[in-house]
């Protein structure tokens, strides 16, 4: 059975053209043709159709092969192009077939044409499947370049993070440090010249009433004991203040919800402001201890004296809350809120609060609040408590 053929005929000679079909057909080929002679006629015929193959004849009047060659090239690069010529000699052939031509063929010798167009049919096949494999890799290529590209973005974002989260960290470091320093320096204060004066003139005192006690009236002796009372029991307040600055004895013995009602009572009542807890109840809070809830309980602090010393707030709430399996612990105060450039200002503590979350698994939120003032809000699993992660005793209190 004949196989069709779209072939394009590239001849000035009707009969030569002829030839070349009667050779297809003998090829096993059903040709389908059409036949030109100009450079415009094979044009408009390469633009009419899809042709599968063409056979041109080398030298015609006012055209030729290598012209009709370029203009194939031109549509079609794997395009079957022979050249079929009567006086065409070897030099020229060979040129030919470097300029793109896949074959030539004498006119008195065309029995060659039927498998030559099969074999350039098969390999035309064969160049097109590579061209679209080639294409195809290239896309893959592209499309490796591209993630690579944004792999690489990512990566770089990733290391400036990680590089600016290590120097914020090395920074806090540095200021936690600063603070520590700052507070050493300060309990060094006290203990010199406060608790240290107390004592030392606690001792010159009992000097003196070992010396005069028995030139002294029971009422004179009893006055002196009774100032050395007085200088003892300032004393043993100046130490238990200096000992809850360095470490909240209340947290340990009570719990976290007590430890935080101490801090609303102290840190408001000498600017005559209110400041409050409230929690919903739960028993647990007898339970919290230990580093976490001294994370909280520092930032519980911060937070409150950010609010006396920036906000002008008149109310400071102080509010725990658990769900199934964490704490909540919220710092609201009704002042004037925080201002647009909050990062820029230096002494909110605000990046403090935030490493302190970070070292319990906590998260911290810090924002304006709808109603006015500020909301300060930290999150923290309960396995961050305790081992199993569950609560320890009695929940939620009945009325």
């Amino acid at each position: 059975m004949s196989k069709s053929l779209h072939v394009l005929i590239a001849e000035d000679s009707a009969d030569d053209a002829e030839l070349i079909l009667r050779e297809l057909r003998r090829g096993g080929f059903d040709p389908i043709h059409e036949r030109v002679d100009t450079a415009r006629g094979m044009e408009e015929a390469l633009r009419a159709q899809q042709w599968e193959a063409i056979i041109s004849d080398y030298s015609m009047p006012g055209f030729n092969g290598i012209e009709a060659l370029h203009l194939a090239r031109e549509r079609d690069r794997d395009l079957p192009f022979i050249l079929v010529s009567g006086t065409i000699g070897e030099d020229t052939a060979v040129a030919a077939m470097k300029a793109g031509a896949h074959d030539y063929l004498m006119k008195n010798n065309l029995a060659r044409l039927g498998p030559a167009i099969e074999r350039e049919l098969n390999e035309a096949t064969t160049r097109r499947a590579r061209t679209k494999a080639e294409a195809e890799l290239k896309t893959w290529q592209q499309e490796l370049e591209r993630r690579v590209r944004e792999r690489t973005a990512e990566l770089t974002l990733a290391h400036q993070q990680l590089q600016a989260a290590v120097d914020e960290r090395v920074r806090l470091e540095a200021e936690i440090t600063r603070a520590i320093e700052r507070e050493q320096l300060r309990l060094g204060h006290e203990l010199h010249d406060g608790l240290g004066q107390h004592l030392t003139g606690i001792s010159y005192m009992l000097q003196a009433l070992h010396v005069n006690l028995k030139k002294m009236s029971p009422a004179r002796a009893r006055e002196d004991i009774e100032k050395l009372q007085v200088h003892i029991a300032k004393s043993i307040e100046q130490t238990r203040s200096l000992a809850h600055g360095l470490y909240p004895v209340n947290l340990e013995r009570l719990g976290l919800l007590v430890a935080l009602e101490e801090i609303a009572r102290t840190s408001a009542l000498p600017f005559n402001m209110s400041c409050v807890v409230e929690s919903d109840g739960n028993a647990v809070y007898a339970s919290l201890k230990g580093p976490v809830a001294i994370q909280l309980l520092r930032i519980a602090q911060e937070a409150v004296h950010n609010a006396l010393k920036h906000s002008a707030a008149k109310t400071i709430t102080i509010r725990l809350d658990t769900t199934e399996d964490q704490l909540q612990l919220t710092i609201r105060d009704d002042g004037a809120g925080l201002p647009a450039d909050v990062n820029k200002i230096k002494g909110l503590g605000l990046r403090i609060m935030q490493h302190r979350m970070e070292t319990i698994a906590g998260k911290l939120m810090v924002r304006n609040h709808p109603d006015g003032g500020t909301l300060v809000s930290c999150t923290v699993a309960f396995k961050e408590f305790f081992s199993d992660g569950k609560l320890k005793g009695p929940t939620l209190a009945t009325a």
